[in-house]
């Protein structure tokens, strides 16, 4: 309660037409049934953001599991401790809102990439084909509390076959690793199950 007390005044999205010089997005992504992906949210900023919220309507047979911000785009010796967030999940829709609570003025700087992750499961049961999927409600806000909309958009999530967990073998350094909670690993070890390009892998 008092956390979402706190959100509302630090994350007091309104109206504003604005354009903030950037967008929010979640890139396409794949995934096979009774597996686990992890989902990216993408942000391009040329101004400085302190805060984002999204909202998603997850498919039918795909669950919510956990998220993680992309610790990357923080500001220099900040951590995810320094955020005050908010998630909820109530199926199929999936909210989540988080600032930053690092000193005055803390924000995600200019930049583009990833600045967090959603880990989903599919039931084994899940359909294959092609899941448009909405994100919409999606809002910025600046380090001088100026709040913008960002236009609603889509991501394509692919269901395909299942397979059998596989041991990792990385062919380049773009290989994206995350453990069952979403958070980026730059080092897995024998015993560790963790998710691969999107495919949950557990290491013999």
């Amino acid at each position: 309660m008092i956390l979402s007390l706190i959100l509302s005044g630090i994350l007091a999205f309104s109206s504003n037409a604005a354009d903030f010089g950037g967008r929010l997005y979640v890139a396409d992504d794949s995934i096979r049934p009774g597996e686990t992906s992890v989902l990216s949210i993408q942000l391009e900023n040329d101004i400085e953001i302190s805060g984002f919220q999204i909202q998603m309507i997850l498919p039918d047979g795909i669950a919510y599991q956990s998220w993680a911000i992309n610790e990357d785009r923080l500001p220099a010796g900040a951590t995810s401790s320094n955020l005050v967030s908010m998630q909820r999940f109530d199926a199929p829709k999936f909210i989540l809102a988080t600032a930053l609570n690092y000193g005055a003025g803390a924000a995600f700087t200019q930049n583009s990439g990833e600045i967090a992750t959603v880990t989903i499961y599919a039931s084994p049961d899940m359909p294959r084909g092609e899941y448009k999927v909405e994100v919409s409600g999606i809002d910025v806000c600046d380090t001088q509390s100026n709040d913008y909309d960002v236009p609603t958009t889509t991501f394509l999530l692919t269901v395909g076959e299942t397979t059998g967990i596989e041991t990792l073998h990385p062919e380049n350094g773009d290989t994206r690793i995350y453990d069952l909670q979403g958070r980026h690993q730059s080092k897995v070890s024998a015993g560790q199950a963790v998710i691969v390009n999107g495919r949950a892998v557990y290491l013999k």
